[in-house]
């Protein structure tokens, strides 16, 4: 019993941001998707979330999308948890976002549990990113950092999942309290591509998580402005420790928008890291391999 609680532990309290759970050996490495351009034209005049009909639902992610590209400045918090499960115990690890669309766009990444503090910070600016691990800030291109940490809150996507007509499954209208809400259920293979970069990268993974399921419901003001997101995602994985261990996640949080327009103060922003945006770029480099030298690979 000592040792199975021992492994449990060791399986589900791994450091992520996006999951707590590792996955098993691929053979190859996992390329970035990238997304289609957002469409920067404004929402038909005829377009509005009261007025959508059933036909029109399938074209609520690129309306919702659009719209909120169309804004200068927006902020998005995001308060949540991932719940992993192995042999019938449970352990949860907070996810926090703070994400910021500005001139000097901004995101802060930090999870939390009681044996693992995780935390990444990122600035984007004129096709650069200026990020850190917990470390010093480095600088790169935007497309180096997008090929290591999968995807950022600029990329026509929604929560890092691909918009387009293989990732999307299905969109309908649900009854909201206030304002208008949709229901977006995702493909769980189409649509996870860049968010298995990212849980790789921010968890060291071995290897990517197995998704089963994918839904979010956005909720709008009736020009499509998003008020809300609430996501739910089930995926599982295998890790190796002593035994092969296979644990369940489910990622479950909120994300509110708000500021839309204002003049939003950057956290960190001085003149240490513009000046970073004018260094010699650094390409990250994804590490291949873990512990035991195996590399990252696909489903």
């Amino acid at each position: 019993m000592i040792m199975k609680k021992l492994l449990t532990v060791l399986a589900i309290s791994l450091p992520l941001i996006l999951s707590s759970c590792g996955c098993h050996q691929r053979s190859e490495e996992r390329e970035r998707k990238d997304p289609d351009p957002i469409d920067q034209e404004p929402t038909p005049t005829e377009k509005s979330a009261s007025t959508l009909t059933e036909e029109e639902h399938k074209d609520f992610p690129n309306l919702c999308i659009n719209k909120l590209a169309s804004y200068a400045s927006y902020q998005a918090s995001t308060d949540g948890s991932t719940d992993a499960t192995v042999f019938g115990i449970t352990t949860t690890q907070s996810i926090k976002v703070l994400s910021i669309k500005s001139d000097y766009s901004y995101v802060k990444n930090e999870s939390h549990s009681d044996l693992v503090n995780t935390v990444h910070t990122a600035y984007f600016h004129d096709g650069k990113a200026v990020y850190s691990d917990g470390g010093d800030f480095k600088t790169s291109t935007l497309t180096d950092y997008l090929k290591v940490y999968g995807t950022y809150l600029l990329d026509r996507a929604i929560e890092g999942y691909t918009i387009d007509e293989k990732s999307i499954t299905n969109v309908e209208k649900v009854e909201s309290e206030q304002d208008y809400a949709f229901k977006i259920t995702f493909d769980p293979v189409e649509a996870t591509n860049n968010v298995k970069i990212q849980m790789a990268k921010f968890g060291g993974l071995d290897d990517y998580p197995s998704f089963s399921k994918v839904e979010l419901v956005i909720t709008v003001k009736d020009d499509f402005t998003p008020v809300s997101i609430k996501l739910d995602a089930y995926y599982s994985a295998i890790k190796t420790m002593i035994i092969q261990v296979t644990t369940d996640c489910h990622q479950h949080y909120t994300v509110d928008f708000s500021k839309y327009n204002e003049t939003i103060g950057i956290p960190g922003l001085d003149d240490s890291i513009k000046q970073k945006f004018t260094a010699t770029e650094v390409n990250p480099k994804l590490d291949t391999s873990n512990k035991k030298g195996q590399k990252i690979g696909i489903n």
